[in-house]
């Protein structure tokens, strides 16, 4: 009570700094809560649902691993069908897209993958697995979780596949045990020209091949964006293109997109498309690192609880300035 009757005898000017360390303090405690456990560090469109004349949303030659390390990063999308659910033998061929978990209940993915047609799908379109990593085999620890929203960039363009980045919001909580499910390191920098990366996602095993039961590893060469410019006109910003010019064979393939390119197990890229029929060439990746911004405005920190402090917090600056 002390502390109110001093408040209301300070002056406006006063009373605005206070309020601005309190708010600064509120940013800086929702920071922490949001990213706890800190994962920055430093440091193809290939859907298999696509029928593109002109891009593959398309992994092939890849190898496979026993270890979790990077495949407890990744999720796969799938349709939601109350028939195919029906049936366990049918567990996993409506997959269409690869994701990372940001948090979780925040998966990251391309933005093609969440559209059809000009339209964004619905929530109760899709589904989301996690913990499974062969994609046709249900085991104890797989968890099937449902879509609560989704979110695609407000600038991605379904021609040039400029901003081809979406989110996918969870209406319940992946278990992140560290072996099974993590979340996804970002990046505080962009792409090194040359590093060599890995990708990986269950797309086909070989051109116009079934998409792979395993989670399959290729890796590949980030390019310099002049020598990608030469058979991407319309790369633009915001992407990375890579491949291995030594064994061009090696390359993303449908089923793949929305999947992530790691470079150091930091997430820097997302599969996003490739000219069909010309395995030579390099995949396009969107740049993890130059979308961090909308990431962050639009990940974990979106939460319900959060919106609420927002709002909680506005109403005390109002009444403390009064």
């Amino acid at each position: 009570m002390k502390f109110l009757s001093n408040y209301f005898k300070m002056s406006v000017k006063l009373k605005i700094i206070l309020c601005f360390c309190f708010l600064s303090l509120f940013v800086e405690i929702s920071k922490v809560n949001c990213n706890s456990n800190n994962n920055t560090v430093k440091i193809h469109s290939l859907s298999s649902k696509t029928n593109s004349r002109d891009t593959i949303h398309r992994i092939i030659g890849g190898y496979r691993t026993d270890e979790l390390s990077l495949a407890k990063f990744l999720v796969s999308i799938r349709t939601k069908s109350i028939f195919l659910d029906l049936f366990p033998s049918y567990f996993g061929t409506d997959h269409i897209c690869g994701g990372s978990i940001l948090n979780s209940q925040m998966i990251l993915t391309a933005a093609h993958c969440l559209v059809e047609g000009e339209e964004a799908v619905t929530p109760s379109s899709l589904k989301v697995v996690a913990k499974t990593p062969k994609r046709l085999n249900k085991v104890p620890q797989t968890e099937i979780l449902a879509v609560k929203k989704v979110l695609i960039h407000p600038l991605y363009d379904a021609k040039d596949f400029h901003n081809d980045i979406g989110l996918l919001k969870l209406k319940d909580e992946i278990t992140l045990d560290g072996i099974w499910a993590e979340k996804t390191r970002l990046p505080n920098m962009g792409p090194i020209i040359h590093s060599k990366c890995t990708v990986i996602g269950w797309g086909c095993m070989f051109e116009g091949g079934p998409l792979s039961n395993d989670i399959l590893y290729v890796d590949v060469i980030i390019y310099e964006p002049s020598f990608c410019e030469t058979y991407f006109p319309a790369l633009g910003e915001k992407k990375i293109c890579a491949a291995d010019k030594d064994s061009p064979e090696m390359n993303v393939c449908p089923g793949d997109s929305g999947g992530p390119l790691f470079c150091n197990d930091v997430l820097t890229g997302i599969v996003s498309y490739k000219h069909d029929g010309e395995e030579e060439l390099p995949a396009v990746y969107t740049d993890v690192f130059s979308h961090l911004d909308w990431i962050d405005r639009n990940s974990g920190c979106e939460l319900y609880f959060v919106c609420v402090w927002t709002w909680l917090i506005d109403l005390i600056l109002v009444v403390l300035l009064i």
